[in-house]
């Protein structure tokens, strides 16, 4: 099978439909992945133990916590964003 931007059979349109379609796709699953217990949402780090913000729907290492922690403290009140 050619690539989407080889193929002649369909029109620009649609190709540039099935590029949008993938490209969103991607897009969503890099989010989830980003999200997921895999790794620190903020730093990256796949190697330490990490702690889940349910307000936040993320996972991040303990240094990345109390980071953030420290800093959403300085601009919210406490508990908006960190239990």
């Amino acid at each position: 099978m050619a690539s989407i931007d080889q193929d002649e059979s369909l029109s620009f349109e649609e190709r540039e439909k099935i590029t949008l379609k993938i490209y969103l796709e991607s897009e969503k699953l890099m989010g989830s992945f980003c999200r997921s217990v895999v790794l620190c949402s903020l730093c990256g780090k796949r190697d330490l133990d990490l702690i889940y913000n349910p307000i936040l729907n993320a996972w991040y290492c303990e240094a990345c916590y109390a980071f953030n922690q420290k800093c959403q403290h300085k601009l919210h009140p406490p508990g908006v964003y960190y239990p």
